[in-house]
């Protein structure tokens, strides 16, 4: 038995139900590969718009220090003085105190002006070990508090280009 099908102002003569279902099989398939295309292409155009704000950063790195003993665990920030110019940087404090900083996303720091800030946790003794794989309570600034501030940590520095630093905390 032949039927005929029409599609696009074209016809096809197939000889069985099952050449049939093949074409219309192929004709969808071809509808859904032009759209994934355009999708693709759709998307390209987006991300290409979104990747022009690149940041202009330099490497800002370094070691923290309490009594000249480096932290083991934190976080170092750096809050900019002028926030039209300027964009948070932070850095994990690793293993030996090393840091490096990075600013929304982007390794390094924009070049101005900044206040620091630390924060470091220990955990007491005296709390049940349950809890401390829960990470709940025990849990006790390494620092003294004021270094978790911009405002009272005393801490400032100047960025104008790379650079390694070395943050010397005082437990007094």
């Amino acid at each position: 038995m032949r039927k005929s099908c029409r599609s696009q102002g074209q016809r096809w003569w197939h000889s069985s139900d099952s050449e049939a279902r093949i074409h219309e099989s192929r004709r969808t398939s071809g509808t859904a590969s032009r759209l994934s295309l355009f999708l693709l292409m759709f998307v390209s155009l987006l991300s290409a718009g979104c990747g022009g704000d690149t940041l202009e950063t330099v490497t800002v790195s370094g070691t923290v220090t309490i009594d000249g003993t480096p932290l083991d665990n934190g976080v170092v920030r750096f809050v900019p003085t002028d926030t039209d110019k300027g964009r948070l940087a932070t850095g994990a404090i690793k293993e030996g105190g090393k840091f490096e900083l990075a600013t929304a996303g982007s390794t390094g720091v924009l070049e101005g002006d900044y206040k620091v800030t630390v924060e470091s946790m220990k955990i007491t003794p005296d709390v049940p070990q349950k809890d401390r794989e829960l990470g709940i309570g025990g849990k006790e600034s390494a620092i003294p508090k004021k270094y978790n501030s911009a405002e009272t940590s005393g801490l400032t520095e100047k960025v104008d280009g790379a650079k390694t630093i070395t943050l010397d905390l005082k437990s007094k």
